[in-house]
């Protein structure tokens, strides 16, 4: 499966599996068994997912080593905040059976904790807790507010695109951003 390069060096594939509304146990260990058996190695969770737990489980019942797979998982909102941040980290670490994530990402862009939650995003990131560390669903102006405020600038802005959410201006702006 082809690949992008983040500016970090670290190599996602282009591709992942999402595993939202995905709760089932044995149908997450079907699906994931599905996924890899067609080539997917990046596995896309998050915390309000409920799930991240069912993806270790399937993982190791393919039998696949870890550093074959890229993981993605989301800090969710409620989870933002100092205090709750590294407990939520060290949670889904734990569910996930894994001393780190290859991509840890703010799931949402909550004013009162944003620019906090980015400074604990770059705690885990220089303690390795994540290979790399982004954004989901951020706009052109949470961006412009990251780059000129943070020290690690974000690798990814996960954006929602489907034929009822479009988001053509946010895409057709991100060219615009540079690190």
């Amino acid at each position: 499966m082809k690949s992008v390069r983040l500016y970090n060096k670290v190599e996602i594939p282009a591709v992942g599996f999402g595993l939202w509304k995905n709760v089932i146990p044995g149908v997450v260990n079907k699906s994931v068994k599905t996924a890899l058996g067609a080539g997917y190695t990046h596995f896309d969770s998050a915390q309000i997912y409920f799930n991240e737990r069912f993806l270790r489980n399937a993982l190791q019942k393919a039998d696949v080593d870890r550093k074959d797979v890229f993981i993605t998982t989301k800090i969710w909102n409620s989870n933002q905040p100092d205090g709750k941040f590294q407990k939520s980290l060290e949670k889904s670490l734990k569910k996930l059976d894994t001393d780190y994530v290859d991509l840890l990402l703010l799931h949402f862009p909550v004013t009162k904790t944003r620019q906090q939650a980015w400074k604990l995003m770059e705690t885990a990131y220089k303690e390795g807790k994540a290979k790399s560390i982004g954004v989901s669903n951020y706009t052109i102006s949470h961006l412009e507010e990251l780059m000129n405020e943070s020290s690690v600038k974000p690798m990814v802005n996960q954006v929602e695109l489907h034929v009822f959410l479009q988001q053509r201006r946010t895409i057709s702006s991100l060219k615009h951003i540079r690190h």
